[in-house]
């Protein structure tokens, strides 16, 4: 497959380029520290910001799916960085044709057992900015026609421990950690297939 992969230099993102390029994809990354890449076969490193519609729409092009690890760059102060580089990225998608969207979002925006979502009750102050950032997210993505998937962690761990597995759920946060190995794992598997279009996963870890 060809993808476009976006914040291919983080905890997650560099688990996923390390997939994908051992599954044998062609990968273009958007980065703005391209250098801290790897210098390898089928990667073709791009320096360029998210929402710079430009730079964005050479990373999508001709893309199969594209891969989102983008998070905020800082959780203490209002910020639009993410929901501006998820719309510029939707943007380009529609401009080149790419359907296909894989992406990391947050727990918080999974359905709560109690009515509406996690974010709705008991959100910690220090997660205000970075949860009302998401939630302008989710609202671009889903006024889009595209055949999207989130992926939603509770909490990440790069514990090395081994995993026994992932648990998945449709809508609702299982009472798990999530290893960025899993993550990593999942969104690979899931630019591949067609199950879960429109829909919320979340995903923790079992550990041995």
């Amino acid at each position: 497959m060809n993808i476009a992969l976006f914040g291919g230099t983080g905890q997650v993102g560099s688990r996923v380029l390390t997939l994908l390029l051992e599954r044998g994809d062609d990968v273009v990354a958007l980065s703005l520290h391209p250098e801290k890449l790897p210098p390898v076969e089928h990667l073709k490193a791009i320096l360029g910001d998210a929402r710079d519609l430009t730079a964005v729409r050479e990373a999508v092009r001709g893309a199969d799916a594209v891969a989102s690890c983008l998070g905020m760059a800082n959780f203490s102060t209002p910020a639009t960085d993410l929901s501006d580089s998820f719309k510029t990225i939707l943007e380009a998608m529609a401009m080149e044709g790419v359907r296909r969207l894989v992406f990391i979002g947050s727990s918080g925006l999974l359905d709560h057992p109690d009515g509406g979502l996690r974010r709705d009750h008991n959100l910690p102050e220090y997660l205000q900015f970075v949860s009302a950032e998401q939630v302008r997210m989710y609202d671009a993505i889903r006024a889009s026609d595209l055949d999207w998937t989130m992926l939603c962690p509770v909490t990440f761990t790069s514990e090395d421990r081994p995993t026994e597995r992932l648990v998945v759920v449709e809508d609702l946060a299982p009472s798990d950690v999530s290893h960025t190995r899993d993550i990593a794992s999942l969104l690979v598997e899931e630019l591949g297939s067609d199950a879960h279009f429109g829909l919320r996963l979340g995903i923790g870890s079992r550990f041995l």
